[in-house]
């Protein structure tokens, strides 16, 4: 009896050995919404999500899209081995939840991709990219590779249930090879008897493929996915007449609700909430106050040179929080990337 229970012992401080790390990042990310909550300009939590861009150029052209229509401020440019240690190396991984590995241009260009992933993946976090899933015809080796990285979701950028309508927004897209991939996947995910990545077919809602949707779903489950519609389609003032779906158009009228139609909360409800949870990394390791932020001397610093830690309640970091908090308390010495942003957040009650 004593042996038995001595062996379960050990068992016991074997698991709590194992889960300490998810323990503490679960505490930080309860005191982070915490902060939120509370409106903390200098938080005292560590960002529990990353988004960490692999490349910032495409292979599509998407009207509506920096990286597509060629406005990117961002130089062009993949993500690195040697980059990603440094970035990595400054990050407190033991709070971190949740890794996108995508912003502004496409994951897959970069050959690196599942080894990026892995490193993620096997520290036990929630891995998610963001593809139009056309750079090439991917071949059964990448496609398992994938797989075998760890990666938890993978979104597919599909607007339409054919080639016409996908093709009016997805410029220079190849509706066939995109099935295709996502087809050779599922047999892959099969092969190797895996559940994962989850796949998700993601349709923005647009007056060009609205009629479509239901085809869409029916062809997402036939190849394996689960089948998202976003009706925050969001499109220049100019061009709403050409591609806000009629269907919106009718409930809204000219003016289709954003984010910051929403009704104000004490929490966060916009992009604005990535200055208290997510570090927004760019592919040179420039640390950006949030994913909507491309302008290079915005940036707040860089990780390759600098820990998160100095970087997280620096002096650009924390006037920018009491900004969108209506604060005024810290005035900005650095470009203000909040104060033309369409996303900001509204005022407080």
């Amino acid at each position: 009896m004593g042996r038995g229970n001595s062996i379960l012992t050990r068992l016991q401080h074997i698991r709590d050995f194992l889960l300490a790390p998810r323990k503490r990042a679960l505490l930080n990310r309860r005191r982070l919404l915490r902060e939120i909550e509370d409106r903390a300009v200098r938080p005292a939590s560590s960002p529990a999500i990353l988004i960490l861009d692999p490349a910032t150029g495409c292979n599509r052209n998407c009207p509506f899209c920096p990286t597509g229509n060629g406005s990117l401020l961002l130089k062009r440019e993949l993500l690195r081995p040697e980059i990603f240690q440094a970035i990595v190396s400054h990050i407190r991984l033991e709070f971190l939840l949740e890794a996108n590995l995508f912003n502004w241009g496409e994951p897959l260009l970069n050959r690196h991709l599942p080894e990026y992933i892995r490193f993620f993946s096997r520290r036990a976090i929630f891995t998610r990219i963001h593809t139009n899933f056309s750079v090439r015809d991917e071949e059964d080796y990448q496609l398992r590779e994938l797989v075998e990285s760890g990666l938890d979701e993978l979104v597919v950028s599909i607007d339409g249930a054919g080639q016409e309508s996908y093709g009016r927004y997805r410029v220079g897209g190849d509706f066939g090879r995109v099935t295709g991939n996502m087809k050779r996947l599922a047999a892959a995910k099969s092969r190797l008897g895996s559940t994962t990545p989850r796949v998700i077919y993601k349709m923005l809602l647009n007056r060009i493929n609205e009629a479509e949707a239901a085809e869409a779903a029916e062809l997402a489950s036939a190849l394996g996915a689960d089948f998202h519609l976003d009706r925050g389609f969001e499109v220049p003032q100019d061009r709403q007449g050409e591609w806000v779906a009629a269907s919106v158009a009718e409930k809204y009228g000219e003016t289709p609700p954003t984010r910051m139609s929403a009704p104000t909360t004490r929490g966060i409800h916009t992009e604005c909430r990535q200055m208290w949870d997510t570090l927004v990394v760019n592919a040179d390791g420039s640390l950006f106050p949030c994913c909507l932020v491309a302008d290079p001397p915005k940036a707040v610093g860089n990780l390759v040179d600098h820990h998160a830690d100095d970087l997280w309640n620096n002096q650009a970091m924390v006037a920018l929080r009491g900004y969108v908090l209506g604060l005024d308390e810290n005035p900005l010495s650095t470009p203000n990337a909040c104060q033309t942003c369409s996303h900001r957040q509204a005022l407080f009650d």
